[in-house]
């Protein structure tokens, strides 16, 4: 069974980038470049696992997270934060506000499409 991700950057040359690392992990995903369009599509998508950038135009990725994690139909998505930020503060506030991984930039494909199988199949995954 093929799972889906949504990839929310505003940088839109790492769409390609989280897409090729997620593709041998049978993850097929779909890319907004907001925060505000990641919960728009959200809500009106089902995805399996959100990967997320902290800093975006008007809603930040803390933003988003705080939004998904408090919304009843969407708290129970795995949220991978992808970002520069690499400080502790961020890797505090991710966690903090729900994010079930952090993964800095620059980042390994094979990092990230194997968290993100961990995460999608925990059962596979041991």
């Amino acid at each position: 069974m093929k799972s889906s991700a949504l990839i929310v950057h505003d940088d839109p040359n790492i769409h390609p980038l989280v897409k090729a690392a997620l593709s041998p992990y049978s993850v097929s995903s779909e890319g907004v470049h907001d925060g505000n369009a990641a919960l728009a599509r959200l809500r009106s998508h089902r995805y399996d696992l959100v990967i997320l950038d902290l800093a975006m135009p008007e809603l930040t990725g803390f933003d988003v997270l705080r939004a998904l994690k408090t919304e009843s139909a969407l708290r129970e998505i795995p949220v991978i934060v992808l970002t520069a930020n690499s400080s502790d503060e961020a890797l505090a506030r991710s966690f903090g506000y729900g994010a079930d991984d952090f993964v800095a930039k620059p980042f390994k494909a094979t990092q990230l499409g194997m968290r993100a199988y961990r995460l999608l199949y925990p059962s596979r995954a041991r």
